[in-house]
């Protein structure tokens, strides 16, 4: 729906920028929101899998997940294949999914 160029693909001028709330349709480009960034934001869920007894693992498993995601996130805009919106959207839907997501199932990351 966005069609959005990535940084490596903007030309000499940059006239082939769009902001990220600014929706092209389909252009073949594909930069927002950053697929890596939803991904890898996903580890936020690990605390699920250890005991809800074993405060300390689920704690050390949220924090290892927060820092996947970020390092990827960042690394996406590093390596020049995203914008810093593309990468913070993708992962703010991920986070905003796994709040709805803990809550309807009245399940706790961290106790």
């Amino acid at each position: 729906m966005w069609g959005r160029v990535r940084p490596y693909e903007l030309n000499a001028v940059q006239d082939n920028f769009t902001p990220w709330y600014k929706m092209n349709g389909p252009t073949g480009h594909k930069s927002f929101p950053s697929g890596h960034s939803c991904e890898s934001m996903f580890a936020i869920f690990f605390p699920l899998y250890a005991s809800p007894k074993n405060r300390k693992l689920r704690k050390h498993l949220l924090i290892f997940g927060i820092a996947w995601g970020a390092i990827t996130a960042i690394s996406r805009v590093l390596l020049g294949c995203h914008f810093f919106s593309d990468a913070t959207m993708g992962a703010f839907i991920i986070i905003f999914l796994v709040f709805v997501g803990t809550r309807c199932a009245q399940l706790n990351l961290v106790d």
